[in-house]
């Protein structure tokens, strides 16, 4: 018996570590594998389209033409819409970002008073004066890692790929996918 139990936990560990290995090489190369993900998925999800274009005898590489360019035509004005509204409204919250810091001051004052109420110790003043130069610091770090976000090239370099590949794998996923499942099974 003490032998088997040294193999199964042998076989745990074995197995654990695979998977572990697995995680990290999967998070390592998450900027790669996205592409070919989303193309999997979007094959995934219009393939039964798909099944019913070819039922009404279109060639199943024409169905997927048509329904690619059609997936392409909706996502492409979609996406720059949402990613022109995103960066307009980014770049006014950092740029209004130092004023609103003495907005907010003036909104916690009365915070301020029932501090310093309960604790008389506390001056109300020394309270607003910590907060404002906590805030103001605060609203430097918050500036600087939002520019830093946004200038990445790395997120660019992401984008670009997922826009390149995404449609390459997406197309080959609807037109073999019924290869890819009888293979499977």
């Amino acid at each position: 018996m003490p032998i088997l139990e040294k193999k199964s936990g042998g076989r745990w560990f074995f197995w654990l570590t695979i998977f572990a290995i697995f995680c990290t090489f999967v998070y390592l190369t998450r900027s790669v594998i996205m592409p070919f993900a989303a193309g999997i998925i979007i094959g995934y999800l219009f393939d039964p389209l798909i099944k019913k274009m070819t039922k009404h005898k279109i060639n199943r590489t024409l169905a997927t033409c048509i329904v690619l360019g059609l997936f392409i035509v909706a996502i492409v004005p979609t996406l720059i819409l949402f990613i022109s509204v995103i960066n307009e409204q980014v770049s006014r919250f950092i740029t209004s970002l130092p004023t609103l810091v003495p907005v907010l001051v003036t909104k916690v004052e009365p915070l301020f008073e029932k501090i310093g109420a309960i604790f008389p110790d506390l001056a109300p003043e020394n309270i607003k004066e910590s907060f404002q130069n906590n805030a103001s610091n605060a609203v430097k770090i918050i500036t600087s890692i939002a520019g830093k976000i946004v200038k990445s090239s790395f997120a660019f370099v992401s984008i670009a790929s997922l826009v390149v590949i995404t449609p390459v794998v997406a197309f080959y996923m609807m037109r073999d996918w019924t290869v890819f499942v009888k293979k499977i099974d």
